[in-house]
């Protein structure tokens, strides 16, 4: 019995240590930047739930956005952000792109009535190697501008 038991504790081993090899190879890149920008022409039909931007910033090819909303905590926050890849021919270039937020909570499910504030960061990266770089980019709908360098 003991025979038997051995090399079937060897084959286990190398059976597990064979997965966790073949998983390493094929986890998803993940940025410094955060979750890249959706360049996306048309932009398909998008809905958010309320949210305010606090503030914006880019750096290099990173735009960070804090964000503030009702909730109970920001847990199950998403936040996503589209662009249709199109850049306006002006003095400085400029570019829009929709922040689409999902707060977690159904439509008929009751959330808590705190501001809760969190910030997400994004990679511009596929947006801004695709044709001419803009000097600007416009949220959307937020009254919020952010200058590019």
């Amino acid at each position: 019995m003991k025979l038997l038991f051995l090399p079937l504790f060897f084959l286990a081993l190398l059976r597990a240590d064979g997965c966790d090899k073949s998983d390493a190879g094929t986890a998803p890149a993940v940025t410094d930047c955060g979750t890249e920008i959706q360049v996306r022409d048309p932009l398909p039909r998008l809905t958010s739930d309320a949210f305010s931007v606090v503030s914006a910033t880019a750096e290099g090819s990173c735009l960070t956005v804090t964000i503030s909303a009702t909730g109970c905590s920001a847990q199950a926050w998403q936040l996503r952000l589209w662009t249709d890849g199109q850049v306006r021919e002006s003095s400085p270039t400029q570019t829009s792109a929709l922040l689409v937020f999902d707060d977690g909570v159904g439509e008929n499910e009751m959330t808590c009535q705190a501001i809760i504030e969190e910030s997400y960061r994004f990679d511009l990266t596929p947006y801004l190697e695709a044709g001419s770089r803009p000097t600007t980019l416009e949220l959307t709908g937020t009254g919020t501008t952010v200058r590019i360098d």
